[in-house]
């Protein structure tokens, strides 16, 4: 008979058959020895037959009923098995007889995340971590955890210590928690070494998403696509490559991913920000965000809080745009114009502030503006419920820099998604969405999972104290050509589709001597060559293509002075650039769309009274964009309607702001009673 030592170190070098007929040996010859037949049933484990092991566990557990390993090991069966509850049944005896055993705790909290009981892994991988100092596992598990909770300063704590390790697991988490803190240059370093170490394509995938963040869009296409040479069907690269490859002008990247893309939805893997630019249905829109809402880690399991008696009603915007940012340019005059008598109003800021004259407004105007830049989703709860708010707007949705874990404990009994996120959340913790019957008609509410409440002119403040005095620009200037027709298009690169942009070649080839004026990518990033590459292609004189570098405010505001008609691009709208253009008295030509990012424009267009501007097919948009541009007439009646900017709907903000405030109390009350 082999000695179990000897057997053990068998087990150890993977000689499993081997290791598993001496267990058996020893069992049959000492029905006594627990020991052999737990190793026994570790080696079936090992071997993926759960149901077998759980036979020589509980064998073990017959002969020696204190037996806490062998509890810990039918758990892992159990749980292998489905049967969670059972497992976890075992975890809790095993702690119970052993509190000081550190494996049981790190698998109970294991259970804990498969059940999506944040609060309850917390606990059990902070205790697991205690009792095992040395332990890698339950310290990888607890970073990795409090990552998921959006907490990572907390994070940075335990993976410095883990960043001495040899180990690529402790450098991505090192890596992930450096960039969750804002240390992007650290980041980047630590997620490069933990990628070139291992093969696994999630770790290219965050790297990609660093280096997007740094500006480094090439490089950050290379690195998904380095993940989806490893794992060719990883969503979450797919997803991240064409939301890159439409924000370079990298159109053939999307022949392949694209469909692959929209086949996946439904996997928690594909970004609902990323799908805003695709095309594809708002009810898709809706698949898309349920499966992400799933995946929104929930810091402490709370109940809905009370509601309070309104009276104060108090209200709060959770927002990192809360400076010189465009959901801080769109609110700032709203705020300052709420209603006083009734109401309180909070904001919290999830990014420090910019000490802009923006931000400055906005701490003026409201009751409260509290700093919780640095802060994890849980304090910022805690903080949010001794504010006793009644009705909590998220002012950022799914796009960047995000705490939706604020929303998912439920900081506050009414939650409402509202400006900044143009689709739905999906999610049973936001209650409502504040829009307007254009950008949202009632043809969409089936894809939407919040109650719509309609705001009576548009869904978008904006503000109406910002002017360019003393700035004029002339066309040599800003590079265009002294004579001809002007179309520009100041958005995001990403919101160019192929189709938008193959459409604008047409316009151009259509009107004699026009050029379009476009936003100027990223220095080095290609996006530039790409497009003027593009319209070579198709035809096109790549030189009527000009670029205008971001500036200043006021100065982008004159420019508009110069262009004769903003190209609206779709799927995916212009927002704030819409109501920039027509604040500054140029016209807007949009095509309605049928998702709330492609009727957005529409929405902001209506409001300010120029619906003839409004098409509906690529046609009526390359017909009326040539026509309006040979009628000088239209387009300076439009420029003279757009004059008197402060009497139109879009632009009256004391109407914007009561409208708002009754809204959010009617909304408050209609939820307190259950209707």
């Amino acid at each position: 008979m082999t000695d179990l030592a000897v057997l053990v170190r068998w087990h150890q070098a993977n000689r499993l058959d081997e290791a598993l007929a001496g267990y058996l040996e020893i069992a049959a010859s000492a029905p006594e020895y627990s020991e052999a037949r737990r190793l026994a049933g570790v080696a079936e484990l090992q071997r993926g037959r759960p149901a077998q092991a759980i036979a020589y566990f509980e064998d073990a557990l017959a002969a020696n009923p204190g037996a806490v390993d062998a509890l810990v090991n039918r758990a892992a069966a159990l749980r292998q098995l489905g049967k969670l509850d059972a497992a976890r049944t075992d975890l809790e005896k095993a702690i119970a007889a052993s509190p000081a055993h550190g494996e049981a705790h790190n698998a109970l909290g294991s259970l804990w995340m498969a059940q999506r009981r944040f609060p309850e892994a917390l606990e059990a991988f902070t205790r697991a971590a205690e009792i095992q100092p040395a332990s890698l596992t339950p310290r990888l598990n607890l970073a990795g955890l409090l990552l998921q909770l959006n907490d990572a300063v907390r994070a940075l704590e335990i993976t410095r210590q883990l960043s001495t390790v040899n180990h690529p697991a402790a450098w991505k988490l090192h890596g992930l928690a450096l960039a969750g803190t804002d240390d992007l240059a650290a980041a980047e370093r630590w997620l490069q070494r933990a990628a070139k170490a291992t093969g696994e394509p999630d770790v290219w995938y965050r790297l990609a998403s660093v280096l997007e963040d740094l500006g480094r869009w090439d490089e950050a296409l290379q690195a998904v696509q380095e993940s989806l040479r490893l794992q060719d069907d990883f969503v979450p690269s797919l997803s991240s490559g064409c939301f890159l490859a439409r924000r370079l002008a990298r159109w053939d990247r999307l022949e392949d991913w694209s469909p692959r893309l929209h086949a996946a939805i439904g996997n928690p893997g594909v970004q609902p920000f990323a799908l805003l630019s695709e095309p594809v249905a708002a009810k898709e829109q809706l698949r898309c965000a349920r499966a992400w809402a799933e995946t929104i880690a929930r810091p402490a399991a709370s109940s809905r809080p009370a509601s309070g008696s309104g009276d104060p009603l108090r209200v709060g915007f959770v927002s990192n745009g809360l400076g010189r940012h465009p959901t801080g340019s769109l609110i700032v005059e709203m705020v300052e114009r709420l209603p006083r008598q009734g109401y309180e109003w909070f904001a919290y800021a999830i990014a420090p502030s910019d000490h802009s004259d923006l931000r400055g407004r906005l701490e003026g105007a409201l009751d409260e503006l509290r700093e919780c830049a640095g802060q994890s989703p849980a304090q910022i709860v805690e903080t949010i419920q001794a504010d006793r708010i009644d009705v909590l707007f998220d002012l950022r949705g799914y796009g960047g820099g995000a705490m939706t874990e604020i929303f998912a404990a439920r900081a506050a009994p009414v939650q409402v998604n509202w400006l900044a996120y143009p689709g739905t959340m999906g999610a049973d913790f936001i209650d409502y969405v504040f829009a307007d019957p254009v950008v949202l008609p009632p043809e969409l509410h089936e894809s939407f999972s919040e109650q719509v409440v309609y705001l009576d002119a548009c869904y978008q403040p904006n503000d109406t104290t910002r002017d360019w005095p003393g700035v004029q620009v002339t066309r040599s200037a800003a590079g265009l050509p002294e004579a001809g027709p002007v179309f520009c298009s100041f958005n995001n690169s990403y919101k160019i589709s192929p189709e938008t942009f193959q459409c604008w070649m047409k316009i151009l080839q259509r009107a004699p001597g026009s050029v379009l004026w476009l936003l100027e990518p990223k220095k080095g990033s290609g996006v530039a060559e790409n497009l003027r590459r593009k319209a070579a292609d198709l035809g096109a004189d790549p030189d009527r293509i000009v670029f205008m570098a971001k500036k200043p405010q006021s100065e982008y505001l004159a420019h508009y002075a110069l262009a004769d008609l903003f190209l609206d691009t779709w799927p995916y709208n212009a927002h704030t650039t819409a109501s920039d253009a027509l604040w500054a008295g140029c016209p807007v030509l949009t095509l309605q769309g049928d998702t709330f990012a492609g009727c957005a424009a529409s929405s902001i267009v209506s409001a300010a009274g120029l619906e003839d501007f409004i098409v509906q097919s690529k046609e009526d948009y390359m017909d009326r964009a040539v026509a309006l541009v040979r009628d000088e007439d239209v387009l300076a009646n439009a420029r003279v309607h757009l004059a008197a900017r402060r009497a139109l709907p879009l632009f009256d903000m004391q109407a914007f702001a009561e409208d708002f405030a009754a809204k959010t109390r009617e909304t408050f009350l209609s939820h307190r009673s259950g209707a």
